[in-house]
């Protein structure tokens, strides 16, 4: 039998947000390179 993977609350939220908003990820990356690139 397989074991379901667990997944925090924190991991769902996270995921849920990157569906809604499919650019989050593009503008933190934009963000951190003004910072540490």
């Amino acid at each position: 039998m397989k074991q379901r993977s667990y997944r925090s609350e924190a991991t769902l939220f996270i995921e849920q947000l990157k569906t809604q908003r499919p650019h989050l990820e593009q503008q933190q990356q934009q963000g951190r390179s003004i910072w540490w690139d």
